[in-house]
């Protein structure tokens, strides 16, 4: 009987694994802490924080709405922005663009 050549990776020790895993979960906690800190999350915790506040607090809806439509537009706006912004990056990352002065 012919044996089988194996093609994938060999197996890697406990060690290696869990330092692998630990890594990625490194990684993702770290992506997750930056998302938090950006300018559009603090806003939204901003406007949940007085909305709440507003309306369990001082007990006035009214003014918990318009509080929740003022930052609407705002936060939409910075999705938005980030949105375009993470396109434009993973689209054009490898283009240069020269800007030639009068005097060239």
């Amino acid at each position: 009987m012919i044996p089988l050549l194996r093609l994938a990776a060999p197996p890697c020790n406990a060690d290696a694994c869990r330092e692998r895993r630990n890594k990625t979960k490194k990684t993702r906690l770290k992506d997750i802490a930056l998302q938090l800190c950006t300018c559009t999350w603090i806003e939204i915790m901003t406007g949940i924080g007085l909305t709440a506040y507003l309306t369990f607090g001082l007990h006035d809806i009214r003014l918990a709405i318009l509080t929740a439509g003022l930052f609407a537009p705002l936060v939409g706006f910075h999705f938005a922005v980030s949105r375009l912004s993470l396109g434009q990056n993973s689209n054009n990352s490898r283009k240069l663009i020269r800007v030639k002065s009068e005097g060239d």
